[in-house]
Parts: C-alpha cells; structure tokens; sequence
C-alpha cells in the first residue's frame, strides 16, 4: 500500500510507446498478426446506463444498463511496403484494412480479435483484448518531419481483458 510521499519504482508505469496492435482474422487457418506499434490507442465503452424512476420518490432508485457499445480508436506507425519482411506481407495489411470493393465482393466484414501488448514488458504483457472486432472507419495521416500513420476504428462485440 503506497503511503504519501512514497516514490513510485521504475518500470511500474506502463510507455505508451510500446504497445503493440495484434490482430487475428477469424477465418479457418489465419494466423495472427504483428500489424503495428502505436502511436495512440484508446477504447470506450458505453453500458447505455438509464436512471429507474418511480413515482413519489426524489431522484433514481437505481441504475439499469440498456445495452452496450465498444468502440476501439487507434493511430498506427505505417512501415513502406518495400521495407515488409515476409512475416508481415503487404496483403495481410491490406486484408485487415479492406477496401469498399472487396467488402461488396464478400458481403460482409471480417470480424477480428484485437489484442493490445505491452511489448516492454517480459513476454509482451496483454493490456487488452477485443473480440468480434469489425472496422469502422478508416484512414492515414502524413504530416511533414513526421511518421506516416493509419487511424482506424473498430467496433468490437466485448472487451474480455
């Protein structure tokens, strides 16, 4: 239990500049995939929460959750296509962001699992996890004397970590 005044030790926080984004496809025989470190990450969750009212009584008696939404929002370091090595191949980057052709192709969105890891960490320690991920938006941002990034956002189904 820390007292006032008492220092935090080194490595207790976690760095925001070692997160990294992993995604597995949930199709037959897909793999998972290193797709990025990031540049910023966020989720909100919403539980829909609805005050209960009753007559001759000041104020809620209760909350109630009407439904739930998960958004998750991320920036992503984006690597030169030349510089891939076949661990990460450019066509898995561009199954996981797919274009308005090839989701009228299949009809569908691919749903994912999106696990968040802190790569800083030994073993590369899970900070979150999203299940039935689809994406919602998409797009890249370049900015001079800067690295190029892919903001996305994905709506997931559960956060399960």
């Amino acid at each position: 239990m820390a007292t006032l005044g008492q220092r935090i030790p080194s490595g207790t926080l976690g760095g925001g500049a070692w997160m990294l984004v992993v995604i597995q496809r949930n199709l037959p025989g897909e793999s998972a995939i290193d797709l990025s470190i990031c540049s910023e990450i966020s989720y909100d969750e919403d539980f829909h929460v609805t005050p209960a009212e009753v007559i001759g009584f000041l104020g809620p008696i209760t909350y109630d959750s009407q439904g739930y939404t998960c958004q998750l929002t991320m920036g992503l370091y984006v690597k030169r296509p030349s510089s891939f090595d076949i661990t990460l191949p450019w066509k898995d980057i561009a199954r996981i962001f797919p274009i308005r052709s090839d989701i009228l192709a299949d009809g569908y969105l691919v749903e994912n699992t999106i696990t968040i890891v802190d790569i800083a960490a030994t073993g590369g320690d899970p900070l979150s996890e999203f299940v039935g991920c689809v994406l919602s938006t998409n797009g890249v941002q370049v900015r001079p004397n800067s690295y190029i990034t892919r903001n996305a956002r994905f709506y997931a189904v559960e956060r399960t970590i």
